[in-house]
């Protein structure tokens, strides 16, 4: 085995030894979760004298009881109701949720179209017509109607953008 083998090998070890303990601290260091200690000490939830009938197991962080809202509003012979385009939960007593109606899309309407003036204006030598105040009209501007040059001259790319 030739020296650079050698060198090869050496360095494929350091790392398979090395690599494995850097990767976890790196995986860690950009993690976003959190690990939280919670406590399932919670035996049963009793309303008004009847154990509660639970979807989810209630537990406790940081000295804070945490229990599944809809199960509470369920058992108290409420109605609970998320309401998605505004983020939020509504609770009916003695009443029933409304049910979920979308929001009416509204579609924009067009902007009402400024009927064109009957008349443009045209220069002694230019193929195109014009709005009155263009600046191509320095030189010459003479006044036609609009229907008498469509289709013998091609609307201005200033004044029709």
């Amino acid at each position: 085995m030739n020296k650079q083998t050698f060198k090869g090998i050496l360095i494929g070890v350091m790392l398979m030894l090395v690599l494995p303990m850097a990767l976890p601290s790196f995986a860690q260091s950009t993690a976003t979760s959190e690990m939280i200690k919670i406590y399932h000490t919670i035996k049963s939830v009793t309303v008004d004298g009847h154990k509660a009938k639970l979807s989810e197991e209630p537990f406790i962080h940081e000295g804070r009881t945490y229990v599944p809202l809809r199960a509470i509003t369920e058992n108290l012979d409420c109605d609970i109701h998320w309401d998605g385009p505004t983020s939020s939960i509504q609770i009916f007593k003695d009443t029933v949720a409304p049910a979920w109606t979308p929001i009416p899309t509204v579609k924009p309407t067009p902007a009402p179209t400024v009927p064109q003036s009957e008349y443009v204006y045209i220069t002694k030598t230019g193929t195109k017509y014009h709005k009155a105040g263009c600046s191509y009209l320095k030189d010459s501007c003479i006044r036609v109607k609009l229907s008498d040059v469509k289709g013998k001259y091609t609307p201005c790319s200033r004044c029709y953008k």
